[in-house]
């Protein structure tokens, strides 16, 4: 007699109704956030959650249009968010932006109008 051991990693029933959720959570994020990748904000907002009164450390590329002085948009968020701006060396229409900001910021410089996308990484990391 063949005994065939049970097998304990069957799929739950409940990871498809979890995968639904998900996708829909998300799918609702980047209605409200178009230009900015919804896993970036939650992984910020989870941060400033888990550390309150201390804003996550981002790492940020932000592409703009091509007809926008990039110059402009470096001055301005490097004074207002006192973060670290720098030309990206091969595209010279996309910011890197390195420093500590909130998911507010971020919505912030995702409203500008020459914005086309937001992404990057958030960490609890403090240099």
């Amino acid at each position: 007699m063949d005994k065939k051991a049970p097998d304990l990693f069957v799929s739950s029933p409940n990871k498809d109704k979890l995968q639904a959720l998900y996708e829909s959570f998300i799918s609702n994020v980047r209605e409200i956030a178009p230009k900015v990748d919804a896993i970036l904000l939650l992984k910020a907002m989870r941060l400033e959650r888990m550390f309150p009164g201390d804003l996550p450390h981002v790492h940020l590329e932000i592409d703009f249009t091509d007809d926008v002085d990039i110059n402009i948009p470096k001055y301005q968020i490097s004074e207002k968010f006192t973060v670290a701006t720098s030309v990206h060396r091969w595209e010279k229409t996309k910011l890197v932006v390195s420093g500590k900001m909130s998911v507010d910021n971020i919505l912030e410089i995702a409203e500008h109008e020459k914005v086309i996308k937001i992404v990057g990484y958030a960490n609890a990391s403090h240099y």
